[in-house]
């Protein structure tokens, strides 16, 4: 697990606590939370602090509750870490955070909505087609097409073709072959 991916667990135990809003917790409450050791807990603790997404002040001795405060949202938060997951192509992780049952409705509803923007095929506005057609040479035939990595790609007609990646907005050309070969 990446700092994140704690950071997230925390909010997922805590979300009743508002963002912006300290609260008192006992490290023994984190380590059950981050099923860790209290030593670890503290580490996590200050990458949390250095990311940004945690205020930690420690509690003063022995017994003494530590004060938390969050300074990201978990909505927020978890948007991030789905986009950042899909970027990477890990989808069965993505799906296993959105597929959790203490997630508010609002933040699933937002994380399917990114999940089906990455899967579905991209529109293309007309003005792009009719630029496409007074760009191309011959035969005009644009065909949507899906390379194995799932990426959906726009190949425009001609005697070369320009294959344009929707994920990367790159273009390459592409020499094609005469229909009688």
């Amino acid at each position: 697990m990446n700092t994140m991916e704690h950071f997230l667990e925390l909010r997922l135990r805590f979300r009743e606590v508002e963002t912006h809003r300290s609260f008192e917790v006992s490290l023994e409450e984190l380590s059950e939370v981050l099923v860790c050791s209290t030593r670890n807990v503290k580490r996590l603790l200050k990458n949390m602090e250095k990311e940004g997404l945690i205020y930690w002040k420690p509690g003063g001795g022995r017994g003494k509750r530590s004060k938390l405060y969050f300074r990201c949202s978990l909505k927020k938060a978890l948007l991030s870490h789905i986009q950042d997951l899909l970027q990477r192509e890990k989808h069965s992780e993505a799906m296993d955070w959105i597929k959790r049952e203490e997630l508010p409705a609002e933040v699933r509803d937002a994380c399917f909505r990114i999940l089906l923007k990455e899967f579905s095929l991209p529109r293309i506005a007309w003005t792009d087609y009719v630029r496409m057609k007074e760009q191309a040479s011959g035969r005009f035939r644009p065909v949507l097409i899906s390379s194995a990595s799932g990426k959906w790609m726009l190949v425009e007609g001609g005697r070369s073709q320009t294959a344009v990646s929707y994920r990367t907005g790159l273009s390459r050309t592409v020499e094609r072959r005469s229909e009688r070969e």
